[in-house]
């Protein structure tokens, strides 16, 4: 299905939902609705639409178990998910997209051996699924194998029969192969291959123009003046702050504590503001009008998300939502779940917007190009600075650079401040069990290192367009906002 491949899940879910109204035991509509909803993270819709197709296209192919998989990798499931893709495996030893995915959840287990030993025949043979190759890439990263990747990667990547989506997977990890290889200049050709194939186009204006509206209207006084629903939100922290600030490593070391659940990347704000003001808050995200947060439709936000998120939660006294861009919707989150609170994550701005920029997401549409990085990494900065005056949630501000320098004093006030004692387990975050895949899933695995800590410094003859907006942004005269 085209809308599928091109990522455009909502409309893959209703034509697929189209085609079941016309012929109700199509196993492949039941897949496909299953694959866009797996990705829209309605895991449990999937589950049952994958089962039944299994159930009725008697001899299915390996795609479709990998769909089940992918259910199990989403909750967190990961004993199940590699059990479905090892049986898969022996079932189509040949199949790469099984491979692939297996590959990737032996390394999530930190197995790389295994998952090596598995890929190289397939890559010695020739292989060219761009998902395989990108995970040969991380596990020979990974082994201190990093040369090894090299050349099939830039071969497979050179193919102008891959689809763009799938070149950009291939230069993403061939950038960071020469990355590991400390072959800088390659490693930022290769992303910035990646990065110019890019279709999509962030409206950073309309975020701009929206976060001016926000910091205009939504002042201390008329945010005081709103409706709320009280008593909500008790034990939920929401971490926040850019992509790749730090909010996955926040979010494992709470995690470790044995109180905590961690709900990694969680989309039930967006969705709950959406009852609010559903045109922003699907466009780019943001509640832009106050006199729209009625007690009716605050108390049907609050409901939804705290519906949502109580399968994930379970028992514990803590849950954690890690979507970084919910620094928009603070606003609402404080209307409509007046008791969480706010972990803001916060790194030197031109190491945040280098990852961001060297870095493969589900949308990279305002992380493919440096300006707008830059102007986003501001509005960001700005919005949160208007939150901290405006809002009553309690906000942390964690810088990535303070915890890498003096992780316990550092670890002890984010557990007071999340009201919970101190255990060491949060210092030792990087043994517990493995947690929802993001970009910084590997990095997190590693446990705390410096050598993130001013890494644009190797980058920095490519950094012009990336430094002069910062500068610009802030002022002729002011120092770039510090971490």
């Amino acid at each position: 299905m085209r809308a599928l491949g091109e990522g455009q899940y909502e409309q893959a879910e209703s034509l697929a939902t189209r085609a079941l109204a016309r012929e109700p035991r199509s196993p492949q509509a039941l897949a496909a609705r299953a694959s866009a909803r797996v990705r829209m993270r309605r895991y449990a819709e999937a589950e049952e639409d994958i089962r039944a197709a299994l159930r009725i296209g008697g001899s299915a192919p390996p795609k479709w178990s990998v769909t089940l998989a992918l259910v199990h990798r989403g909750r967190g499931e990961l004993d199940q998910c590699l059990a479905v893709l090892r049986e898969a495996h022996a079932r189509a030893p040949s199949s790469q997209i099984v491979l692939a995915n297996l590959a990737e959840i032996l390394s999530t287990r930190r197995e790389h051996q295994e998952a090596y030993d598995l890929l190289l025949p397939f890559v010695a043979r020739g292989a060219d699924r761009p998902g395989l190759l990108a995970q040969f890439g991380r596990v020979c990263r990974f082994l201190d194998r990093a040369e090894e990747a090299v050349e099939p990667l830039g071969r497979a990547a050179a193919r102008d029969d891959h689809p763009p989506a799938s070149r950009q997977q291939l230069l993403f990890e061939l950038g960071a192969v020469f990355d590991a290889l400390e072959r800088y200049d390659e490693a930022f050709a290769a992303v910035s291959r990646a990065n110019a194939l890019e279709s999509r186009r962030y409206d950073i204006a309309g975020q701009s123009a929206a976060i001016d509206r926000v910091i205009e209207t939504w002042t201390r006084d008329a945010v005081a003046s709103a409706p709320m629903v009280l008593g909500s939100g008790a034990g939920l922290i929401f971490i926040v702050g850019m992509r790749r600030s730090g909010t996955t490593l926040a979010e494992r070391i709470l995690a470790a504590h044995p109180r905590v659940a961690a709900g990694g990347e969680l989309p039930y704000l967006r969705q709950a503001a959406a009852a609010v003001d559903p045109e922003p808050a699907q466009r780019i995200g943001i509640v832009t009008d106050l006199a729209a947060c009625t007690p009716d439709a605050l108390a049907a936000g609050s409901a939804h998300y705290t519906d949502a998120v109580a399968g994930i939660r379970g028992g514990a006294e803590v849950l954690t939502d890690k979507m970084p861009a919910n620094f928009k919707l603070l606003g609402f989150a404080q209307l409509a779940l007046s008791q969480a609170r706010v972990v803001w994550c916060r790194r030197d701005p031109v190491d945040t917007c280098l990852s961001c920029y060297m870095q493969p997401f589900n949308d990279n549409s305002y992380c493919a190009d440096l300006r707008t990085l830059a102007r986003y990494h501001h509005d960001s900065d700005r919005l949160m600075r208007h939150w901290h005056g405006a809002l009553d949630l309690p906000i942390f501000e964690l810088g990535y650079e303070t915890l890498v320098n003096a992780p316990e004093p550092t670890v002890r006030e984010l557990l007071g401040f999340c009201d919970l004692p101190f255990d060491d387990a949060c210092l030792k975050f990087d043994l517990a069990a493995p947690a929802a895949r993001t970009a910084s899933t590997d990095q997190v695995a590693k446990g705390l290192y410096h050598t993130s800590v001013g890494r644009a410094a190797h980058y920095r003859a490519h950094l012009g367009p990336l430094s002069d907006e910062l500068q610009r942004l802030a002022g002729p005269d002011a120092p770039l906002p510090p971490a």
